[in-house]
């Protein structure tokens, strides 16, 4: 009878679970692949809000832990949405040599594509614990024979595990410590990038990726149809086309950048996504959560804006004749390409300040969801239920054991 492994993933909600989720399938096939075919790999997964709402690694460590006991589970691994650091350094992977629960910081691996990677590095896990399992249950070993095997314990790492792991961070270089955590009460093996200003960068844009940009872009649709109708109505008229001829590119694009920051901010200010930071207990974190709420914001309104600037661009071209509007502007001729640009740029800057002032959002639920304050909120808020849920069913079993 074939033997049967059982590799868990506790993933927190969103990101981290949709990763999880999608590399399932395929992780089974690497690891019999990369690891042993002579046995069946069988992945689970467990979504887990502490997992990705817990500010200190010993918790998510302490409840992957359960997990693994519960589910009894050969290797655990957590994956969670949040940045973990160690003197300002960015972790990425933290291995408990002890029991070989595991965790990876989604966020530390950047910008897409993150999903290879994280497969990737599930299997580099799943490499590195199987080198501590053997010293961890071998009872048999001399006292002499464990004290000499720990002093090489950090000497002898397999360059197959390492390589794996450290080839998923492409243009930065992770280095590997072992350390002795006092709240878990075991050695981690801990993999961080090197570099603290390309650690910073990866861990921003990763944040930010989490965030999901796009999904704000869907719930600021009913902004862009303003904006569109206030524009399309003001394009008819004279003087927005002479205005746009007399500005200059530099004061067309300062527009752009006012309109996109007042649209920034109403966003913010409306819908209360700014973290307050002198009330919070880790400074860093908080800034970091605001400062990828602005960068999530301004992808999105990017990409808002160029949408803007081509319906306004099409609707031009298609209402407005190249002859009728060089005659009624004086050109000497027919508008030019850069004529109908600039038009389309000025009307976009416009209209997106009206947008901002006069419509609602379209979903104001998916734009704080898409900030990682309002998840961490909704996580401690899910925890307290589930809490209240476990104290309520101890009592209930409680009373029908004394009745």
């Amino acid at each position: 009878m074939t033997q049967t492994i059982k590799v868990g993933l506790v993933a927190a909600p969103g990101v981290s679970k949709n990763i999880a989720t999608h590399i399932q399938d395929d992780l089974s096939k690497e690891l019999a692949q990369h690891i042993s075919q002579d046995v069946e790999w069988k992945i689970e997964i467990v979504a887990d809000p502490l997992t990705g709402s817990a500010e200190n690694v010993t918790e998510i460590f302490q409840t992957i832990s359960d997990y693994q006991k519960t589910n009894e589970w050969q290797y655990t691994i957590g994956l969670t949405d949040l940045p973990l650091f160690k003197n300002n350094k960015v972790i990425a992977i933290d291995v408990n040599r002890d029991n070989g629960a595991s965790l990876i910081s989604v966020p530390a691996y950047g910008w897409r594509p993150v999903k290879k990677r994280i497969k990737s590095s599930i299997i580099g896990v799943v490499e590195e614990v199987n080198k501590y399992q053997p010293n961890k249950h071998n009872a048999e070993q001399s006292a002499d024979e464990n004290r000499a095997q720990q002093q090489t314990e950090d000497k002898d790492q397999s360059q197959s595990s390492e390589e794996c792991l450290t080839h998923q961070f492409p243009l930065s270089n992770l280095e590997a410590h072992t350390d002795y955590l006092e709240d878990t009460n075991s050695k981690h093996r801990r993999y961080f990038v090197s570099s603290k200003a390309k650690g910073m960068i990866r861990l921003l844009s990763g944040m930010t990726f989490a965030n999901n940009p796009l999904n704000m872009v869907s719930s600021i649709s009913n902004v862009l149809a303003v904006a569109f109708t206030t524009g399309a109505s003001a394009i008819i008229f004279t003087t927005l086309w002479n205005l746009s001829y007399l500005y200059t590119e530099w004061r067309l694009f300062l527009m752009m950048i006012v309109s996109i920051l007042g649209m920034m901010l109403w966003i913010i200010i409306a819908h209360n996504l700014w973290e307050p930071i002198r009330h919070s207990k880790d400074k860093r974190i908080t800034k970091l959560y605001n400062f990828t709420t602005v960068s999530t914001l301004t992808i999105a309104l990017i990409f808002y804006y160029i949408l803007l600037f081509a319906f306004f661009l099409l609707a031009s071209l298609v209402v407005l004749p190249p002859g009728y509007l060089g005659s009624s502007m004086q050109l000497g001729g027919p508008a030019t390409a850069s004529t109908y640009l600039n038009l389309a740029w000025f009307a976009s800057s416009i209209s997106t300040v009206a947008a901002a002032i006069g419509a609602g959002l379209n979903n104001a639920e998916l734009i704080l969801e898409s900030t990682y304050g309002y998840r961490q909120k909704q996580r401690y808020k899910q925890i307290k239920q589930q809490e209240r849920q476990r104290e309520k069913e101890e009592e209930d079993a409680e009373e029908r054991g004394n009745s």
